[in-house]
C-alpha cells in the first residue's frame, strides 16, 4: 500500500514505524524533516501572516485568505513535481496536522474529479493505522 503522509512540521522515524507495517510504502511531505520537502512561502507572505495573527479579526481573515498556512502548504505541494507524482500514485492520504488536513482534502477531491479514481483521505495517525490494517 502506498501511503502519503502530509506533515508540514515534519515527522520522526518512530512515528513512521508505529504507523504501518513494513509492507507499506510511506512517503511524507512537509516543509522540512520529511521525504519530500516543499518550498516555504516567501518572506513577504510569512510577514503578512505574522501581522494577521495579532488580532482576532486578523486571524479570521487569515483563514479565508491565501496566506493561510494550510492553503500555502497545498499550493507548495502543487508546485512540487515530486509531490504531485507521489500523490497521484497514492492509495491512502493521511493528514497529520491542521495544515496538512486542507492539503489532503484538496488532493482527494482533485484525484476524484480529474482521474475518477477516488483515494481515501483520513485525519490523524490512529485513523491512518486503522485504514492500513483494513487494507
Amino acid at each position: 500500500m502506498r501511503v502519503v503522509l502530509f506533515a508540514p512540521s515534519g515527522v520522526d522515524a518512530q512515528t513512521l514505524a508505529r504507523l504501518a507495517p513494513e509492507t507499506s510504502e510511506i512517503v511524507t511531505i512537509g516543509w522540512s524533516g520529511t521525504h519530500i520537502v516543499v518550498p516555504r512561502p516567501s518572506s513577504s507572505v510569512r510577514a503578512l501572516d505574522a501581522i494577521l495573527l495579532r488580532t482576532p479579526a486578523g486571524r479570521a481573515l487569515r483563514r479565508l485568505s491565501p496566506v493561510d498556512p494550510g492553503a500555502a502548504f497545498f499550493r507548495a505541494t502543487l508546485r512540487s513535481v515530486e509531490a504531485r507524482d507521489v500523490v497521484a500514485r497514492a492509495d491512502l492520504l493521511i493528514a497529520d496536522e491542521r495544515d496538512g488536513i486542507y492539503a489532503a482534502w484538496r488532493w482527494a477531491r482533485r484525484r476524484r474529479r480529474r482521474a475518477g479514481a477516488p483515494v481515501p483521505a483520513v485525519v490523524g495517525l490512529p485513523a491512518g493505522r486503522a485504514r492500513i490494517a483494513r487494507a
